[in-house]
């Protein structure tokens, strides 16, 4: 019986992440300085996170809001109808979940707070 053949890869597009060849990850940071000094805040943050939670959550709600940023505002602007749509039971537990994080980990949505506000910054200075 034949293997099925594997698709090749397209080593120049820029926006898949590196294989395991140091020298694809060397490219890859040339290519995306700023996604990589973002993997490596998140790396620090992770591992923050287990000696310092606050700042190791800052730090990961800093690059969360930094990335989901037009997601979370777009889903906060249609919040009535994102509420009717999925309906009221599981908003409260959706509600009840967020409260629980945030009181365990609290700079971890001031981080994904401030890291929205900074991209909104960016985004209307582009405007």
């Amino acid at each position: 019986m034949d293997k099925p053949e594997q698709p090749k890869r397209d080593k120049t597009n820029s926006s898949s992440y590196p294989g395991g060849n140091l020298d694809e990850v060397y490219s890859f940071a040339q290519k995306n300085p700023w996604d990589t000094v973002a993997l490596a805040i998140l790396i620090i943050g992770i591992i923050a996170f287990l000696f310092r939670a606050y700042w190791g959550g800052f730090l990961i709600g800093l690059i969360g809001g930094l990335y989901f940023a037009d997601g979370i505002v777009s889903w906060c602007s249609n919040i009535k109808s994102n509420i009717t749509s999925e309906g009221i039971v599981r908003s409260l537990i959706l509600g009840g979940l967020f409260l629980g994080l945030f009181i365990s980990a609290p700079l971890l949505f001031i981080g994904g707070a401030m890291g929205v506000g900074v991209k909104q910054v960016i985004n209307a200075r582009k405007d």
